[in-house]
């Protein structure tokens, strides 16, 4: 193993002077390949948060028909009760229903409010919240289920839980999730042919010298191994500096929202890459690195000496 970084050391000084323009080049390609890849699943994560807080909100609400009595009431609070995944019920009178609008909108008139009270708009309701995430589709099917099972009781006039809004908003997030991955797996594809280009020149340029190793004796996998470990280290450097311009970018964005009067409520939601992503990053650059430069330095180095050898 010395000896491999040993040869790595020697080869990679060497080669630098003769094709400083070609690694400059592909570092800062690739630095750029990186960086846009974890801006957009950092971005798509948080993305993620923002809307998992707005839809932490979500609840079912059952609006009672007019007239029930406390039995009634009571019959229907039990029933929710025993359903499953119920996390909590809560009783909104009409006088907590309407104390609810007037602090949200705070724009109307007392004469106006109290008009819509006596035209009975605000009904007695449950508000009922399900154990789950609104992220998870089968949290999003079970709301459904049970809103129809509450609807079909008596004393039930609507059952309502924000069911455009929910629908629009899950189909968004399967269409974004698709797109960030159809756009990584292209970036990470890029990758892997930059790689491979530039371990290809390489190979080309060190030909005199491979030809040497295999005429002396030295195994296949020797001569690669310096180019091999040259993609790996290119592809971890790339990465290690885009995710470093990417914490400093995401922490920018956090300050600004931070200073934002509007927006101040997001600079926590705003996350820099936590160790899992950038654990899986690391991850996947040395997969990029050690593949692309495996597979092109076996395709090329394939035995130059001896077929020059055996031609003669």
């Amino acid at each position: 193993m010395k000896q491999v970084l040993k040869r790595y050391i020697d080869f990679s000084l060497r080669s630098w002077g003769s094709e400083m323009t070609l690694r400059l080049s592909t570092v800062i390609i690739l630095i750029f390949t990186f960086s846009v890849t974890i801006f957009l699943a950092q971005s798509a994560f948080n993305f993620k948060r923002v809307m998992n807080r707005w839809g932490d909100n979500t609840k079912i609400t059952v609006y009672l028909a007019e007239g029930q009595n406390e039995d009634t009431r009571q019959k229907i609070e039990n029933y929710l009760k025993r359903i499953q995944d119920v996390e909590s019920i809560k009783f909104i009178s009409q006088d907590e229903a309407i104390a609810q609008f007037s602090k949200s909108n705070s724009l109307f008139t007392n004469d106006f409010i109290d008009d819509l009270k006596e035209q009975e708009v605000f009904p007695e309701s449950f508000e009922v919240t399900l154990n789950g995430s609104i992220q998870d589709t089968v949290y999003l099917n079970r709301i459904k289920q049970v809103s129809d099972k509450i609807n079909d009781q008596i004393g039930v006039e609507e059952v309502s839980y924000g069911q455009g809004w929910i629908e629009k908003y899950s189909a968004f997030l399967r269409l974004m999730n698709s797109l960030v991955a159809i756009i990584v797996t292209l970036f990470i594809a890029a990758s892997l042919l930059i790689i491979s280009n530039l371990i290809r020149v390489m190979v080309h340029n060190q030909r005199d010298e491979i030809e040497i190793l295999e005429l002396i004796g030295e195994t296949k996998s020797n001569i690669r191994m310096p180019f091999i470990i040259e993609g790996v280290v290119f592809s971890v450097i790339a990465y290690t500096i885009g995710l470093l311009m990417n914490m400093v970018l995401f922490n920018w964005i956090a300050n600004e929202f931070a200073q934002s009067t509007i927006l101040s409520h997001l600079a926590g939601i705003v996350a820099h890459p936590e160790l899992g992503f950038i654990s899986t990053g690391l991850f996947l650059s040395i997969t990029v690195g050690l593949l692309s430069s495996y597979f092109t330095a076996r395709s090329v180095n394939t035995g130059w000496a001896l077929a020059t050898r055996s031609n003669k």
